[in-house]
């Protein structure tokens, strides 16, 4: 009973609010006109050999992992694409805007596993 009547009490306060998502001002919608570039399939990149290298110096190499931002947790670099000078440059501007780089396996998101071709 005391369950119920504090369930009840919470979907009464809930009823009441307004819940309103403020926009990030640190988030653009930079991803919208982004696109890349796929070399092989996700299994592919997967099950190759792969070597570490700066996020600086992997322009032009084949992602062996996912990297994106959360929230919202879309991939800016997915396994088998090709990394563009535009999906580093991303990456370096949500890192300064101090956005949850995640999918590398370096989680300071300097270094990237790459396709060893």
């Amino acid at each position: 009973q005391r369950l119920r009547a504090a369930l009840s009490d919470v979907d009464r306060e809930m009823e009441t609010r307004v819940f309103r998502r403020q926009p990030d001002d640190r988030f653009s919608d930079d991803l919208q006109d982004f696109q890349s570039e796929a070399a092989m399939s996700i299994y592919e990149a997967w099950n190759a050999e792969t070597e570490q290298v700066s996020l600086r110096e992997s322009e032009g190499k084949i992602s062996r992992e996912f990297v994106y931002i959360y929230p919202p947790g879309i991939p800016v670099i997915a396994p088998g694409e090709k990394i563009t000078g535009r999906a580093i440059e991303l990456i370096e501007t949500y890192k300064e805007k101090k956005l949850a780089v995640q999918g590398t396996s370096d989680r300071a998101a300097e270094k990237i596993l790459i396709v060893k071709i």
